[in-house]
């Protein structure tokens, strides 16, 4: 993995502390009602996570390239750092690192609401993303893009789940794993 990479969990999920709107055939991988299995969900979000850095990879190197020109060392032009890691990052797959074996099940009957949820997420983050990969890196860095912007707003779909399933967004769960 190279060293210009900034996990999407880190980058992402994290950021939002909520998770993100549709519900798909998939979603009975994760249980048609009773608790589902943790390694199911972490499966789909995985899966989710994978097709979303393919389809946002722009957006996530760019992000990733302001990152490290923003903390670049001294005297190197923190622009130039930010196009040479957008480059690298664009050159090589985004890691996908995860591992859903053992996980607990998890004791909440909202499979649809869990799959609403991570897919409302993952769409504020892709227009989030969008935006970043329309602006130059000169243009990222001297606006100090990587600590300023709007606060995320947890979509109303993560709402009502953390209302409904609590226990999901606590600790060692298997949503925080991923930094819902």
């Amino acid at each position: 993995m190279s060293k210009h990479h900034i996990t999407l969990s880190t980058l992402v999920f994290a950021s939002l502390a909520a998770c993100g709107g549709s519900s798909s055939p998939e979603v009975a991988e994760l249980g048609d009602s009773g608790a589902a299995s943790g390694e199911a969900l972490c499966r789909r979000v995985t899966s989710k996570s994978e097709t979303f850095l393919a389809e946002h990879a722009e957006g996530y190197c760019k992000l990733t390239g302001a990152f490290v020109g923003a903390f670049s060392l001294e005297g190197a032009d923190p622009a130039a750092t930010c196009e040479e890691a957008y480059a690298s990052c664009l050159a090589e797959p985004p890691p996908t690192e995860s591992s859903c074996d053992d996980l607990p099940p998890i004791d909440c009957d909202a499979p649809a609401e869990i799959e609403s949820c991570v897919d409302d997420t993952l769409a504020q983050v892709g227009r989030a993303f969008d935006e970043i990969a329309a602006q130059s890196c000169a243009d990222l860095v001297s606006q100090g893009a990587v600590s300023s912007g709007p606060e995320p707003v947890e979509p109303e779909s993560c709402v009502q789940l953390r209302q409904k399933c609590p226990a999901l967004f606590t600790e060692g769960s298997v949503l925080t794993a991923f930094g819902l």
